[in-house]
């Protein structure tokens, strides 16, 4: 006869050992039984099974000795401490690695503040610089008591300025 456990699908297989093993319910029984009685190729691979079932039967019943405990949980032990030391070096390189991007950024937010106060916030020393003319002449500029007669200056200069620039490009 051919193999016939292609032709059953993996629930049929799970039922058949489910019935061999008396784990099914009655009226499941009678269902598998019918089955049986009807179905060659459903009775082969259940004789198949049972062969199975009785070749494991014969075979010698094996105890663990207390030697193989004993490695198996040194096994297991060893095995356990590698992953808890893999994990902890895991952590603590996150753990680093978190703390150089805060570093980063922080430095990163430190710089680009200190730009945008250069950009913001004007130089005094500028300010400064652009009234030397003025502070300069101060002394001249405090015999005058009006402020009129300054301006009027300021306006000739002005007009002086202009036309020495017209001069110079013609």
């Amino acid at each position: 006869m051919s193999d016939s456990s292609s032709q059953l699908t993996t629930d049929e297989q799970e039922q058949l050992v489910a019935y061999l093993d008396g784990e099914l319910s009655e009226e499941r029984c009678i269902l598998v039984e019918d089955r049986l009685a009807k179905d060659a190729a459903y009775r082969y691979q259940m004789q198949r099974l049972a062969r199975a079932w009785d070749a494991l039967d014969e075979l010698p019943h094996v105890t663990a000795g207390e030697e193989f405990a004993k490695t198996t949980i040194e096994m297991v032990t060893v095995a356990a401490e590698k992953e808890l030391t893999a994990k902890t070096l895991s952590i603590e390189k996150n753990r680093l690695r978190r703390i150089v991007w805060t570093f980063g950024l922080l430095a990163a937010m430190a710089i680009l503040g200190w730009i945008a106060a250069q950009k913001i916030w004007p130089n005094p020393n500028q300010l400064l610089l652009a009234d030397l003319p003025v502070i300069e002449r101060l002394d001249a500029y405090i015999q005058f008591r009006e402020v009129d007669f300054l301006r009027q200056l300021a306006r000739k200069l002005d007009g002086q300025l202009n036309q020495v620039r017209e001069e110079e490009l013609r």
